[in-house]
C-alpha cells in the first residue's frame, strides 16, 4: 500500500513539473511571436529558442514544429530565406508525422512565399444567366493564415438556363475562351481549374431532364484528360458562399443570404464545429419575374400590382416559415446580402463607394430602391456622380454603372426589390436589429470556397496515399 502510495505521489509530481515546464515554454513561445510581430527581432529569437529548447527537452511534438514555423516567420520577416526555408521544413515535417492537414497546407504556403512562388487556381462558374470566371490565389494574411485572394475575375452571359441551341453553343464557346485565359494567359494547368454549375442551373436542367445532354454540349472537344464539369447543390453553395466570403473572426457570429438569378440560399455556420445551416428559397430574381409574367401584366404600374400580391399572398408565408425554423438568421445581428440584384442597388445608390469591400445598406436604402424602380426608373439608373472628387472613383463608378444597366432590366429590377425588401422586412421582424452588409466580393464568393475546399481535399488526399 505504501508503495502504491509513493508511485502515485511521485507520478502526480511528474505530471506537475511537466506541465509546469510546458507552460513555461508555451509563455516563451507566445512573448516570441509577440515580440515578432512588434519587429522586435533579436528579442523575438531569444525567446523563441528558449521555448523551443524547452518543448524539445518534453518531447511535444505539436509545440515543437509551432516554435520552429514561429522561427521561419521571424527569418522570412527579416528576409532571410535559407534559414526561414530551414524552419518551415522542420515543422512540416513534424506536422505530415502527426497528419495535421491544414497546418502543413499554411506551412507549405510560407514555404512558397519564402521562395517567392504564387500560387493560381481558377474557378469557372456557370449560372442560369451566364459564366464567371475568377483567378484565385492562396496567400498568407497579415497574421499568417492562408486566405483566397481574387486576383481577376471576368464574366458573360449567354443566359445558359435559356437551353437554346444558339444559348448552348454560346455556353460553350465562353467556357472554351475562360479555360483558354487561364491556360494561356495565368498559365494554370487543368488540375488547378474547377468548372462548376451553379445550383440554379442545375435545378432548371433537372426539370428539363437536360444534364447529361447540356453538360456533354458544352464540354471543349479537346478536353483535357481530367477535365470534368460538376455541380452544387444550394445547402452546398451556401456553406460555400459563406466560407469563401465572411471573414473567419466573423464566421460564427454573421449569417449571409445571397439572392441569386435562379434561387436564394445561404445560411450561418452553428459553431466552431462546422456545422452549417442552410437557407434556401426556390424563388429569385430571374425566377420571381417569370412568375410575374405568366399572369400577362399590362405595364409598368400592373407588373408592380402582380408582384406585390403574389408577395403578400403567396410567398411572404414562404419565407416567415423558412425564417422561423433558422435561428441563427433571427438571433445574429450582422448579416451579408450578395447577389446580383443587391450589387445592383449597391451600384445605383451608393456610386462612390464602387471600391469598398463592404457597403452597408439599410431597410430604408432598400425600400427606397423598390419605390424609385418603378416609380422614377431612369433617374435611378442615372444616379448623379458629380460629387465624386476621385478619378478613378469617378471612373470605377461610370463602369460600375454602365455594367448594371446592361445587366437588368425593369421588370427584374422591381421583383428583385419586391423580393429583397421582404426577406429583410422578416428577417428584422425579431430582435435584435439587423444590420446588412453588402460584400463586393460576395460574387466570387462561394466558387472561391469551393476552391478551397477542393484544395483543402485534394491535399489530404495525396497526403494520406
Amino acid at each position: 500500500m505504501f508503495l502504491l502510495m509513493g508511485l502515485f505521489a511521485f507520478g502526480t509530481m511528474h505530471a506537475q513539473d511537466y506541465y509546469r515546464k510546458i507552460n513555461n515554454a508555451l509563455r516563451y513561445i507566445k512573448v516570441g511571436s509577440t515580440l515578432r510581430e512588434a519587429q522586435q527581432y533579436d528579442l523575438s529569437e531569444k525567446y523563441l529558442r528558449q521555448g523551443l529548447q524547452l518543448i524539445t527537452e518534453q518531447g511535444d511534438k505539436y509545440w515543437e514544429a509551432a516554435a520552429y514555423e514561429n522561427l521561419g516567420l521571424l527569418y522570412k520577416e527579416q528576409d532571410k530565406g535559407e534559414e526561414a526555408l530551414r524552419y518551415f521544413n522542420r515543422a512540416l515535417a513534424i506536422y505530415k508525422q502527426l497528419k495535421m492537414t491544414l497546418s502543413e497546407k499554411a506551412i507549405e504556403q510560407m514555404l512558397n512565399g519564402a521562395e517567392g512562388k504564387e500560387q493560381l487556381f481558377g474557378g469557372i462558374e456557370i449560372t442560369p444567366k451566364g459564366l464567371k470566371l475568377s483567378i484565385v490565389s492562396i496567400e498568407l494574411s497579415s497574421s499568417n493564415e492562408v486566405q483566397y485572394v481574387l486576383k481577376t475575375d471576368t464574366s458573360s452571359n449567354p443566359e445558359p438556363a435559356a437551353l437554346t441551341q444558339q444559348s448552348t453553343q454560346e455556353t460553350a464557346q465562353v467556357l472554351r475562351s475562360f479555360l483558354d485565359i487561364a491556360r494561356s494567359t495565368y498559365k494554370i494547368p487543368i488540375e488547378k481549374m474547377f468548372v462548376v454549375i451553379a445550383s440554379g442551373l442545375k435545378t432548371e436542367l433537372d426539370k428539363k431532364n437536360k444534364w447529361a445532354e447540356f453538360v456533354s454540349a458544352i464540354t471543349p472537344p479537346n478536353a483535357a484528360p481530367g477535365f470534368a464539369i460538376k455541380f452544387v447543390t444550394p445547402a452546398e453553395e451556401g456553406e460555400l458562399a459563406v466560407l469563401g466570403t465572411v471573414p473567419p473572426k466573423r464566421r460564427y457570429s454573421t449569417s449571409l443570404v445571397d439572392v441569386g438569378s435562379g434561387n436564394t440560399k445561404g445560411g450561418y455556420f452553428m459553431d466552431a464545429t462546422e456545422t452549417f445551416d442552410a437557407l434556401y428559397f426556390s424563388i429569385g430574381t430571374r425566377t420571381f419575374t417569370k412568375m410575374i409574367k405568366e399572369k400577362n401584366p399590362t405595364g409598368v404600374q400592373d407588373f408592380v400590382r402582380v408582384a406585390e400580391k403574389m408577395y403578400r399572398d403567396t410567398l411572404n408565408q414562404v419565407v416567415r416559415d423558412e425564417l422561423s425554423r433558422r435561428a441563427g438568421l433571427r438571433n445574429r445581428s450582422s448579416i451579408y446580402l450578395s447577389g446580383g440584384i443587391i450589387w445592383t442597388m449597391v451600384s445605383y445608390l451608393y456610386p462612390d463607394k464602387v471600391n469598398e469591400p463592404f457597403v452597408e445598406l439599410t431597410t430604408e436604402d432598400i425600400r427606397r430602391f423598390r419605390i424609385m424602380v418603378a416609380s422614377n426608373f431612369e433617374k435611378l439608373i442615372q444616379p448623379d456622380i458629380s460629387f465624386i472628387n476621385n478619378d478613378k472613383t469617378m471612373h470605377d463608378a461610370r463602369i460600375n454603372i454602365s455594367r448594371a444597366q446592361n445587366t437588368y432590366d425593369q421588370e427584374s429590377l422591381i421583383a428583385g426589390a419586391i423580393w429583397v425588401d421582404g426577406l429583410v422586412h422578416e428577417l428584422n421582424a425579431t430582435q435584435p436589429a439587423k444590420r446588412f452588409y453588402f460584400p463586393k466580393y460576395g460574387y466570387v464568393g462561394w466558387i472561391s470556397g469551393y476552391i478551397a475546399r477542393a484544395v483543402a481535399e485534394e491535399y489530404k488526399k495525396k497526403n494520406e496515399q
